[in-house]
């Protein structure tokens, strides 16, 4: 039975695993032990679960499994987004169906890594999505543009600056970062990534992603570049 949360350091990332196995809930929290800035603060076995243990413990990040009885990972995902939209759930799953994990994202995931990734991996996709960023693999990224739809007509077309704000987040900076990078105030950025969101049908920096690759307003490799240096700047 999950307990409250008790107050903690703000560098401290709080995360909620889920999955039905527990023999994988128990060797993923042996594997976070000793992750430096990480704290397993609780465990739920299915989706009902998971949305009772986020309520009780609101965990900074939600390591989500897709299969489960129930109410399965797309469905929790989907539901917590609903009560808690600022919930960052990173999907984690043996499964690397391209529909399944699209579903996941746009039901509101902020990424996918599979259950076979290193530690390291694992960790800085945690770190990523706490701080705001998206994470995702190049060639499921890859593999998931080719299964995203074509743009619609926007009722109202994103500006110039919209864009160079949307390029900024598929490349994967945070609002922070954005706002760094834009000399604009973080809350400012806020407004605007909201309103690409709403212009361009999407729940998340993910699928803004994938709208500005599909779009032609950046690259792959622009988008790994810049992960890769933004994590060696947090070594």
């Amino acid at each position: 039975m999950p307990t409250r949360p008790s107050q903690r350091a703000a560098a401290v990332v709080r995360v909620l695993l889920v999955d039905d196995h527990s023999i994988v809930r128990q060797g993923l929290a042996s594997l976070l032990l000793d992750a430096e800035g990480i704290e397993v603060v609780g465990e739920a076995s299915d989706g009902d679960d998971a949305v009772q243990a986020t309520r009780l413990l609101r965990p900074d990040v939600i390591l989500m499994d897709l299969v489960m009885p129930g109410l399965d990972g797309v469905a929790a995902t989907a539901e917590i987004r609903a009560r808690h939209p600022s919930a960052r759930i990173l999907v984690l799953s043996g499964s690397s169906v391209r529909e399944r994990i699209l579903a996941a994202v746009r039901a509101g995931a902020a990424g996918y890594i599979s259950k076979t990734a290193p530690k390291q991996e694992l960790v800085d996709a945690i770190r990523r999505v706490h701080r705001g960023q998206r994470s995702m693999p190049a060639a499921l990224t890859a593999s998931l543009l080719e299964r995203y739809p074509p743009a619609q007509l926007q009722v109202e077309p994103l500006t110039r600056r919209e864009r160079e704000i949307l390029v900024l987040v598929a490349k994967g900076l945070s609002n922070r970062d954005v706002a760094d990078h834009a000399g604009i105030s973080e809350a400012t950025t806020r407004t605007h990534v909201g309103r690409i969101f709403g212009k361009l049908g999407v729940n998340n920096r993910v699928e803004a992603t994938l709208c500005a690759l599909r779009d032609g307003l950046t690259t792959l490799d622009e988008c790994l570049g810049l992960e890769r240096s933004e994590l060696d700047r947090d070594a």
